[in-house]
């Protein structure tokens, strides 16, 4: 059993560049403004960071996306995040992720100007945390 937990834990990576959604109303400027990235060119490439992760039921983690133009220049850009199961996990507008069920994995998916990137987040924490209580029986001893 153990052996499968950890199998379960294991994080699944995944990206995808698309077209699809539009974009949302929400901003990835990083911390403190600006971060020097260019403001003109279409995306052409979405990466989410961290690639690889996997949090801890009631843990919490703030991802980004990096998106490129042609040239690989980093553009600034209004990211739209979300889960696709908000039950086994969060996300802010900001990108901070909250990691609700244990043992559960759900999609994360940011886009950017039609681009989407998808990721697969594993939230772990043990069968001991989701294990419902079991109902008290009243009556004698090993009836």
């Amino acid at each position: 059993m153990q052996q499968r937990g950890r199998a379960f834990a294991a994080l699944v990576m995944s990206l995808v560049v698309a077209g699809a959604c539009a974009p949302g109303p929400t901003d990835n400027t990083p911390p403190g403004g600006g971060g020097g990235g260019v403001v003109t060119g279409d995306v052409v490439s979405l990466v989410i960071v961290p690639q690889t992760f996997s949090l801890l039921r009631n843990d919490t983690l703030t991802i980004r996306v990096i998106a490129r133009a042609r040239d690989s220049s980093q553009l600034v850009r209004p990211v739209a995040w979300i889960s696709n199961d908000p039950s086994v996990a969060t996300i802010t507008p900001a990108g901070l992720v909250t990691a609700l069920l244990a043992n559960r994995s759900t999609t994360i998916t940011a886009t950017v100007e039609g681009k989407v990137a998808v990721t697969t987040l594993v939230v772990t924490g043990g069968p001991e945390t989701d294990v419902p209580v079991a109902s008290v029986r009243r009556g004698a001893p090993d009836e």
